[in-house]
């Protein structure tokens, strides 16, 4: 811009003559200019911000562009003063200025702030398992430069030695010398109580005890089962009776806890049996023949086949016994731990000598069983399904009596390292299954987002609702089921919503390297049952098979059972990305990995189910079925859900944990221990056999030097189906192409 000035000048000559002239001077101004500054740090994953700003000249007001698309508008301060908090380290700069002439040249933009976002420093920490007794050394290992360290038991160095009596998580707060970051690690300390040189008497209900001084703890969790003491009868005088009812009412008959005195009546927090190092569990039985109904017998009891034909239905045609499946034959034997009921374990029938007399019964107790250490007590349990058939109740009666756990047992093998190690798969990785669970337990996720997910209202053709998600891994069995589960309006947040919750869509992938088929079924209406989704069995109202067409319904006939069973698609081998697309409320496309479609449509009648009016909950994981896919991983790399309210997408590739707190709800799981994020960094799963008390993992590069081998201490321990499993990761890997691996148990000595 320039402007136009008229001087006056004044000339003298020789002769002191002043003379005037007026002179015409352009002068050039450079125009507004925006000079950046400021900046400074903060922490990543705090509330922290710094200030940045540009000084401007020009004539207000001004429009300030910034570098991080940032517009903002100053009337008449001269400083454009903003608080930035960037996720990283972000240097900012003004990319276009304009005052009140219009804008301005970019040579007239000049600085810069740099806003530093420090990382979190990382920590680790190790977590041995020792005997009663022993102490153990905890370190933490971090990124921190000048690492400060503060134990959750106020000590200040990298390494503690601590002795619990009991099992003892410790945290350490490391905070980084140089930035000032600070984070967090924990490491748990297992303490194998020390084994008792006889017998342990659980429960011995002479009469004498009464219900006075330090009885044994019984009770009965659920079903239609009651508990009682009986000081008339026992084996010697004094058992506790308990009550077994069939009936359309109940599907557990049975559930019934007998505990070592304790806090209550199904745990004792200040005991915890190694059950893995004793022989058997012993106790005395008897069946109360006058009590009973006449007609329910032990074998009866025992063994459905035996049941009289006046138990069933008029309509169970001749075989019967097709409509019912026992979780066992006999009498299920669970463990009790100290925060609850432990893995169901072992089976037995009751005697037919109970009739008449006291039998002992003996069950041996298999030490390589998952979960069974820190026992407190037992469960006598009894499932049944499909309880809705029965005709009348019928009710049972037996006592128990001197329950004890005999030992101790010899000196087990030790553990076993497996080869091949496996190699890890990074992602979302839902084992099948730990902590002592069974073929068909659910392990999955829950997604915590439980609002603004469904389809309903939102799916057009122009806004496709998606959703989808990427297998990276999957176990080598074509029984295992990888499944995304969609549950409106739910009751509770379920471990198993695919059947106990009353409406709920389940898109579930089966298959190998070559062939795979995602298949999509819905229910409705339909809780604590899931015989819609196939179109076979008996709903719980007794009503028949839902063996019509999907969408038949004419709208009018009551009682018309319809399949949910609504389409599938096939791709070559499970891995990929697998997709539920919906273009209306009603049209489902399914996509897989290579492209392939297929279409379906649920019923209209049916959609209002599915539209969210409190709640919507959507699961990742994975059912084993078989023993074929127990103890392997379904992977998940990549989950989307989009054209929703509310869209979600996270890269589990991207994650180093999986965030438990904010974004997803692992006890969902059967077992959550084997519900975790692999980081990429993740190299090997080693895996050995149990008993494996006092045992832990060591890595060296080499056999010759015994001061090689250290302890992987990043990497989490998963409990799985009779084993343990232990993640190393890359850097706790020796350089080379050579690693030996042992199992090594610490001795204490005098």
């Amino acid at each position: 811009m320039t402007n136009r000035s008229v001087l006056q000048f004044g000339f003298q000559d020789a002769a002191n003559a002043l003379g005037l002239d007026d002179v015409s001077v352009a002068l050039v101004a450079n125009g507004p200019i925006a000079t950046v500054s400021g900046g400074g740090s903060f922490c990543s994953g705090s509330d922290g911000s710094a200030n940045i700003q540009a000084a401007l000249t020009g004539v207000q007001p001004w429009t300030v562009t910034w570098s991080d698309g940032f517009v903002q508008s100053v009337a008449t301060n001269i400083l454009a003063t903003r608080s930035v908090s960037p996720s990283v380290t972000t240097t900012y700069t003004v990319t276009a200025l304009a005052d009140a002439n219009g804008p301005v040249a970019a040579g007239n933009l000049t600085g810069s702030a740099t806003v530093t976002v420090n990382p979190l420093p990382t920590v680790s920490v190790n977590s041995p398992t020792i005997n009663a007794g022993d102490s153990a050394t905890l370190t933490a290992t971090t990124s921190a430069s000048n690492p400060g360290y503060l134990w959750s038991d106020n000590e200040t160095a990298a390494s503690i030695t601590v002795s619990p009596s009991s099992t003892t998580t410790y945290t350490v707060m490391v905070t980084d010398g140089t930035t000032g970051c600070a984070n967090s690690g924990s490491g748990t300390v297992t303490v194998t109580p020390s084994v008792p040189s006889s017998t342990v008497t659980i429960a011995s209900f002479d009469d004498d005890a009464g219900f006075s001084g330090a009885y044994p703890s019984f009770g009965a969790a659920y079903g239609s089962s009651t508990v009682s003491w009986d000081g008339a009868h026992g084996n010697p005088a004094g058992a506790i009776k308990i009550t077994c009812q069939w009936s359309s009412g109940s599907d557990t008959p049975c559930a019934d806890y007998i505990c070592y005195p304790g806090d209550n009546w199904y745990y004792n927090g200040s005991v915890n049996w190694p059950l893995s190092q004793y022989r058997s569990i012993d106790f005395d039985i008897m069946w109360d023949s006058a009590d009973s109904d006449p007609d329910f017998t032990i074998d009866c009891f025992n063994n459905f086949t035996n049941w009289p034909a006046g138990w069933y239905p008029s309509w169970a045609g001749s075989q019967p016994i097709s409509l019912f499946n026992d979780s066992v034959i006999g009498l299920e034997i669970d463990v009790t731990t100290g925060s609850g009921v432990g893995p169901y374990l072992w089976t037995t029938n009751i005697p037919v000598g109970a009739a008449t007399s006291w039998q002992h019964v003996s069950i041996p107790i298999n030490p390589a069983e998952t979960g069974i250490d820190g026992a407190c007590g037992i469960v006598l349990h009894k499932w049944i399904a499909n309880n809705w058939g029965i005709v009348g109740t019928h009710t049972a009666y037996f006592w128990i009596d001197n329950l004890v756990f005999v030992g101790p047992a010899s000196q087990p093998p030790p553990p076993t390292l497996l080869a091949p190690t496996t190699k890890a798969t990074p992602g979302l990785n839902v084992f099948s299954s730990t902590e002592g669970n069974g073929f068909y337990d659910r392990q999955a996720v829950e997604l915590r987002q439980s609002s603004g997910l469904t389809w309903v209202g939102h799916a057009t053709t122009d806004n496709p609702v998606t959703y989808s998600f990427t297998i990276a891994g999957y176990p080598n069995s074509v029984n295992c089921e990888a499944y995304l589960f969609l549950v409106p309006n739910p009751a509770a947040n379920d471990s198993g919503p695919d059947w106990n919750e009353t409406n709920c869509a389940i898109a579930y992938l089966q298959g190998n390297s070559s062939q795979a088929t995602m298949h999509f079924q819905y229910k409705v209406n339909e809780g604590l049952d899931q015989s819609m989704y196939s179109g076979g069995g008996i709903d719980t109202h007794g009503r028949g098979p839902y063996a019509n067409a999907p969408g038949s319904w004419d709208g009018v006939r009551a009682n018309y059972l319809e399949s949910g069973n609504l389409g599938s698609v096939t791709n070559p081998g499970v891995l990929g990305t697998w997709t539920v697309k919906f273009t209306s409320d009603t049209n489902v496309t399914l996509i897989a990995p290579n492209g392939n479609t297929s279409t379906c449509v649920i019923p209209p009648y049916n959609i209002g189910y599915f539209a969210e009016n409190s709640g919507f909950n959507v699961y990742l994981g994975m059912q084993a079925n078989q023993a074929d896919g127990m103890n392997q991983a379904v992977v998940y790399s990549n989950f989307t859900i989009t054209g929703v309210a509310s869209p979600y997408s996270e890269n589990f590739l991207a994650d180093s944990v999986l965030d438990t707190t904010n974004t997803w709800n692992t006890s969902v799981a059967g077992g959550p221990k084997g519900v975790l994020v692999v980081p990429t960094t993740g190299a090997y799963w080693l895996q050995w056999t149990l008993p494996d008390s006092g045992f832990s993992l060591e890595v060296s590069p080499t056999l010759t030097d015994a001061l090689a081998w250290t302890s992987p201490s990043s990497g989490p321990i998963i409990p799985l189906y009779g084993l343990r499993s232990q993640l190393v990761v890359s850097n706790e890997m020796p350089v080379g192409n050579t690693t030996f691996f042992r199992l090594i148990q610490s001795v204490s000595t005098q």
